[in-house]
């Protein structure tokens, strides 16, 4: 909605971005999508589109954003607001007006690094003798995704970076039977929305491994933060408030 009422005052306001800076976005945008998918091939496989018309869909989306971009930071160019103006602000907001949120804590914790004990490493050894065993069974083996690669990037509320990449510190890997790995589909389980901070090796949600149209997963993985992603600082929080309370 907010996005919607940006591009209507861009119109009225005759802010408008040129093509050569939608087309540096727009390949900045399919260069981090390549990054994450591996290859400009498995980028063709997954959305079922050659390169050329996704980047067609794809060149309106970049173009909007740029144009709210650029209309908001003329919005914002000249104001300048102090904490104590925000302060005022939602204090002088009517009690019954403002949005209900879940009470918000701050938790500290001492982490000490485990030691891997005798039980811990016999039951890796106990899972990788499994999957030996399943393979020799003439099951195949499945990569899905690389040590430290984001299975998803979902947007963030009231943090410093845009995004937080989701994935795991180790390969994603599952056994299946022969033939069967183009059956494989994957989920992604997450909370909404994601509010800043999340600290490096936070779980964050879980991707469901799913065999073809069977609705059960054949295993689920939890998924982390793969980087950390700071809280904003005041203005930022205070502009997403406002932007969650909207949406």
């Amino acid at each position: 909605m907010v996005n919607k009422m940006m591009l209507a005052k861009a119109e009225i306001d005759s802010v408008v971005v040129d093509d050569k800076t939608v087309d540096i976005q727009l390949d900045s945008r399919m260069s981090y999508m390549v990054q994450q998918f591996g290859s400009e091939k498995n980028i063709v496989e997954a959305y079922g589109k050659s390169l050329d018309l996704l980047k067609s869909e794809l060149r309106t989306q970049v173009k909007d954003q740029a144009i709210v971009q650029k209309m908001q930071a003329k919005i914002t160019n000249d104001i300048k607001v102090t904490p104590r103006d925000v302060k005022k602000f939602f204090e002088g907001i009517p009690k019954d007006s403002l949005p209900y949120f879940s009470i918000e804590v701050e938790v500290g914790q001492i982490i000490v690094p485990a030691q891997v004990n005798d039980k811990a490493k016999q039951a890796a050894l106990a899972k990788l003798n499994d999957l030996r065993a399943q393979v020799q069974a003439g099951a195949e083996v499945v990569k899905l995704f690389d040590a430290g690669q984001a299975v998803v990037s979902p947007a963030v509320w009231k943090g410093k970076e845009a995004v937080v990449k989701l994935g795991r510190p180790e390969p994603i890997v599952v056994a299946v039977a022969a033939g069967s790995a183009g059956k494989i589909k994957t989920q992604v389980a997450r909370p909404e929305p994601l509010v800043a901070p999340f600290k490096k090796g936070q779980q964050v949600g879980s991707l469901k491994i799913l065999n073809g149209d069977n609705p059960e997963p054949m295993a689920e993985v939890p998924l982390v933060a793969l980087e950390a992603v700071e809280e904003a600082g005041i203005m930022g929080r205070a502009w997403d408030s406002i932007r969650l309370w909207i949406k």
